[in-house]
């Protein structure tokens, strides 16, 4: 799982529902070349409203082990999130990076 903190700002266009639970996979935009599908980890009670900004949000998503984390992850990068391909539902920016854990199944 890799953890950093990010603003980010949800768009109430296509999803109408918050994210919660440890089921949601978006996939994630980090350029027009640099696509992943992510599992976004929410704690018991945690969510994410589609109509609300958040800052410095700790956002834990576990992706694949063939990453560049190095090259990929890092303050001040933008990001942009999905459903089904294109349907946009948000967007954020990299403000920390935090580093690596690993998933504990629940």
């Amino acid at each position: 799982m890799f953890l950093f903190k990010a603003d980010l700002s949800f768009e109430n266009t296509h999803r109408q529902t918050p994210i919660t639970g440890n089921t949601y996979r978006p996939l994630f935009f980090f350029s027009d070349k640099v696509v992943r599908s992510g599992l976004i980890v929410l704690s018991d009670g945690e969510s994410l409203e589609m109509t609300h900004s958040y800052k410095h949000r700790l956002v834990k998503i576990y992706f694949y082990k063939d990453l560049d984390v190095d090259g990929e992850f890092y303050a001040g990068r933008t990001f942009t999130m999905a459903e089904g391909g294109s349907a946009i539902i948000g967007r954020g920016v990299i403000t920390e990076v935090i580093g690596e854990e690993e998933l504990v199944p629940a």
